[in-house]
């Protein structure tokens, strides 16, 4: 384990008990351990990273294609309104499949854990969040919506329009059970 700050120490005991009490890790027995790497987020907290370079050289990489952004701009030519809606906290809101958790395993002077949510920097993670969303979003896709990774984006040709497309939207995300975080998502934006 490498030397942390007295800061780094609490901030990663506290993040470690937040990730315990949202059940997106819980206590492991695993063999596997991949090492804490503690990153500053602009605002002081720690964002808690895992160091996944082994397990992901390791891996099967998953070939599901993700969109390049420059080809979702040309598909929204004629499109005059646009929401776009991001995903709280994106790769925790999916369950890890039970066979994989132990692989995500990571050690601390309170325990040994594993993610029972999906963790970034998985080198499949984005594959495997972007299939989610097209799943949830399949007849809609090209229609009326992009997803890119966490975001959603809703284009539409007028605002009566753009209304409906966002209700069936949103209706998707909620029987999806997953959530969108406020503060980032832009609605009703015009080209």
């Amino acid at each position: 384990m490498h030397r942390f700050s007295i800061h780094q120490q609490n901030e990663i005991n506290d993040e470690i008990e937040k990730l315990l009490r949202l059940k997106i890790i819980q206590k492991s027995k695993s063999p596997w351990c991949s090492q804490i790497v503690p990153i500053p987020k602009p605002d002081g907290s720690t964002w808690l990273c895992i160091d996944f370079r082994a397990l992901n050289k390791a891996t099967i990489k998953d070939s599901y294609p993700v969109p390049r952004i420059e080809e979702i701009i040309d598909n929204l030519q004629n499109a005059k309104y646009f929401s776009i809606l991001d995903a709280t906290s994106g790769y925790y809101q999916l369950n890890m499949d039970d066979g994989s958790r132990e692989k995500t395993a990571f050690s601390w002077k309170t325990g040994h854990y594993e993610f029972v949510r999906m963790p970034f920097g998985l080198c499949n993670a984005p594959d495997t969040f972007q299939r989610a969303m097209d799943e949830i979003f399949q007849k809609e896709s090209g229609r009326f919506v992009f997803n890119y990774l966490d975001d959603t984006i809703v284009f539409s040709k007028n605002e009566a329009e753009h209304k409906k497309h966002l209700d069936t939207v949103f209706g998707k995300i909620r029987s999806a059970g997953l959530s969108l975080n406020p503060k980032k998502c832009k609605l009703f934006r015009k080209e």
